[in-house]
């Protein structure tokens, strides 16, 4: 493998879609990252056996592709939620870098290839962020549970931070009303393509809170779902206008 040096990811954001630039511009910022203090071809992982072996140099180029291009990244995802109709808002920071010498690493056993821990999202869990040697991004209990894939990419969890933050700003839609104005609302979804990703096992979505906000004459509309245990999020977005009923995607 050839290892590849790129741009950091707020020097050269072109990737994203707008929604996901603004959202950098906005919130996110670029600290020192973290460093493995002694050249990265002595790290060493423990294979399925148990047994330290040096790194592979998938997942070394795996990691110092990280670290070049997301190292020191931070930012703050919005969310927001109505209580007897009070509006609650917080937010929960992402930090992007490894752990350094402490970097712990796994083989995939059955899905092939390797996964790392990094730091993630800044809350209170039982399991821990990961990469994968592929690229994707996923989550375990404790380095001995299946590898879980939660998004395909890193530029595709942004993506639906993104929208996260976007959708906590608007005004809270009531999904418990099944008058007709509400069920016509749901006509038409269409899914974002770059904040949207589908299941391994083709599982039932389950509808989480969505949002309305009116601006002109587009009403636009966000559905997040959630498929089996993954933490991850499929959202789609519904534009339709208010004049004459007809769609615009």
């Amino acid at each position: 493998m050839e290892k590849k040096f790129r741009m950091h990811i707020l020097e050269d954001p072109s990737e994203l879609s707008a929604r996901a630039q603004d959202f950098l511009r906005r919130s996110a910022r670029r600290e020192c990252p973290s460093r493995f203090g002694l050249p990265i071809e002595l790290w060493q992982v423990r294979d399925q056996a148990g047994k330290l072996v040096p790194a592979p140099m998938e997942l070394i180029i795996r990691c110092e592709g990280f670290e070049q291009k997301f190292g020191g990244l931070r930012y703050e995802v919005r969310r927001s939620w109505v209580v007897n109709g009070e509006r609650y808002e917080t937010a929960r920071g992402g930090e992007y870098d490894h752990l350094g010498l402490q970097t712990a690493a796994w083989q995939a056993p059955g899905r092939g290839g390797w996964y790392f821990e990094w730091t993630g999202e800044r809350v209170s869990k039982p399991c821990r962020d990961l990469i994968h040697s592929d690229g994707s991004v996923g989550t375990d209990i404790d380095g001995g549970s299946p590898y879980l894939r939660i998004a395909p990419s890193l530029p595709h969890l942004i993506e639906s931070h993104a929208l996260t933050d976007t959708v906590a700003t608007w005004k809270p839609w009531p999904m418990d009303s099944l008058a007709s104005p509400a069920i016509e609302l749901l006509d038409g979804l269409v899914e974002v393509p770059e904040a949207s990703w589908g299941s391994h096992g083709g599982g039932c979505r389950t509808p989480l809170p969505s949002w309305t906000t009116t601006a002109g004459t587009t009403r636009t509309r966000a559905v997040g779902c959630s498929s089996g245990l993954a933490k991850k999020q499929v959202t789609v977005e519904y534009r339709k206008s208010l004049t004459d009923g007809t769609k615009a995607l």
